[in-house]
């Protein structure tokens, strides 16, 4: 549900709708999700972010008693105008029902797509909506920053595989807002797109180390370091010892720590695992938390 935010004191916060519809959708695994302006603040000010906090924290109180979630919608030439403001203020807000949202036009107007991959690491942890549609790149205007998901020259499959490579499992919308023409059209078009791009996305191989981080695994990762290389320790043959770079994951220093678990939850899949053991060592793999292929120095 899109809802308006208005920081000044002159004006009324939000609908006043909104209490009674946070009401009516209880259960209903809805996500509020806010555009905030103001007149007295200038675009991605901190001077608003108290006045902000305050409304938000309202309205997520709110929500979690009907079970719903708060994400900021980032609107270029609005006080949240871009990702960079909505994760600064869900920091501040610190509720765990409250995130932002990666929309994909608002980004493009006012970033440049170099900044794309490390922008969505940062803002990873806070992400619970993502937005997308067909663009061109180098657009300014929303004619070329709003097209149906089979149109434009911005790379969206990059976009894709991108958040999927770095543990993105929230929803992603399909941004329509302005495109002319007949909607059955543009939506049946985008579609078409989205399962091409899926099954695309689908074939491939997915780098769980391919980050150099552990981006595409759950907190808390422990002692888990991200490596270049791995030999046995010369001094001591139940140790491992190391080099750096990427690619290779080793549980530190002691040998021992938590377990790792992938963000993404997988079906079919054709898993291609290296693994080295120190001498007498007891390890394993596990598909979905259950099954596990043992890695023990036996014969």
């Amino acid at each position: 549900i899109y809802v308006g935010v208005w920081l000044d004191p002159d004006k009324q916060k939000y609908e006043p709708q909104l209490k009674e519809a946070i009401k009516l959708l209880k259960g209903r695994d809805t996500i509020i999700w806010l555009h905030i302006r103001s007149r007295k603040y200038k675009p991605s000010s901190p001077e608003g972010d108290r006045r902000a906090v305050e409304i938000i924290r309202e309205i997520a109180d709110m929500a979690q008693e009907s079970g719903l979630r708060v994400a900021l919608y980032p609107h270029s030439g609005f006080w949240v105008g871009r990702v960079e403001d909505a994760v600064r203020v869900v920091k501040k807000v610190n509720r765990k029902n409250v995130g932002a949202t990666f929309n994909l036009c608002h980004w493009l107007k006012v970033d440049e797509e170099k900044n794309m991959r490390p922008l969505m690491k940062w803002a990873m942890p806070y992400l619970f909506v993502v937005t997308i549609n067909g663009a061109d790149s180098g657009g300014k205007d929303w004619k070329h920053l709003i097209q149906t998901l089979d149109r434009g020259s911005f790379d969206i499959y990059k976009f894709l595989k991108t958040l999927r490579e770095l543990g993105y499992t929230g929803p992603i919308g399909l941004q329509c807002y302005g495109i002319g023409g007949d909607a059955h059209e543009n939506l049946k078009r985008s579609m078409e797109a989205w399962r091409k791009l899926s099954a695309r996305i689908g074939a491939e191989w997915i780098g769980l180390l391919r980050s150099g981080d552990f981006s595409a695994w759950r907190e808390p990762v422990g002692e888990w370091k991200i490596v270049g290389d791995v030999f046995k320790d010369p001094n001591n043959e139940r140790r491992l010892a190391w080099k750096p770079g990427t690619g290779v994951a080793v549980n530190g220093v002691k040998g021992r720590t938590c377990h790792l678990f992938t963000k993404l939850e997988y079906g079919d899949i054709e898993a291609h695992i290296e693994f080295m053991v120190p001498k007498g060592s007891n390890s394993g793999v596990y598909f979905q938390g259950r099954y596990e292929i043992q890695v023990l120095d036996s014969w």
